[in-house]
């Protein structure tokens, strides 16, 4: 599947239906979110690592990008399939370290992109938003840290969850 020297892999890809609540997700909506967040990132990963395990020279990085939601009671899929997706990173570095390939995870608060447009606005450069930090972020503070990741400068971080939120999904007994 793979050729060339392909030292990293960052699964990016994914959806949220914005169901609102479990009495909204559909059968078709639930297998359409896993299919693309969990089901595309697993099996693009072990593609990624077999190719990687078979190398001579095992220097590699996988990184996921997930969501802050992961780390809250969610009964919808998105939330759902970004829980696995933090429970495969640990999983996956604990296993493969060892062998030269660091992986780890992103968990971004809410980011201005095509999937948040529907219901965050960025007019005007109005980045607010009812969070912990007061406003959405950009997709390029989260590239940031991901070049962070994928650096040599991280070689000793793996099996690691990255909030990108300001601390949102730190809750306190008063929130």
């Amino acid at each position: 599947m793979f050729k060339g020297n392909i030292d990293c892999l960052v699964n990016n890809a994914g959806i949220s239906l914005h169901e609102g609540n479990f009495g909204n997700v559909t059968e078709e909506g639930f297998n359409k979110q896993f299919d693309i967040n969990l089901k595309g990132a697993y099996f693009l990963s072990k593609a990624f690592l077999e190719m990687k395990l078979n190398e001579d020279i095992k220097d590699a990085n996988l990184l996921f990008i997930s969501s802050e939601t992961a780390d809250q009671c969610y009964d919808i899929p998105y939330g759902m399939t970004k829980a696995s997706i933090n429970t495969l990173t640990k999983a996956l570095s604990r296993r493969l370290y060892k062998d030269g390939i660091r992986v780890n995870a992103i968990a971004p608060g809410v980011t201005s992109t095509d999937m948040t447009k529907g219901y965050v606005d960025t007019s005007n450069g109005n980045y607010y938003r009812d969070c912990a930090a007061g406003r959405v972020f950009l997709p390029e503070e989260i590239a940031e840290v991901a070049c962070f990741l994928l650096s040599d400068a991280s070689k000793c971080i793996s099996g690691e969850i990255i909030h990108t939120n300001a601390g949102n999904h730190i809750k306190t007994f008063w929130d």
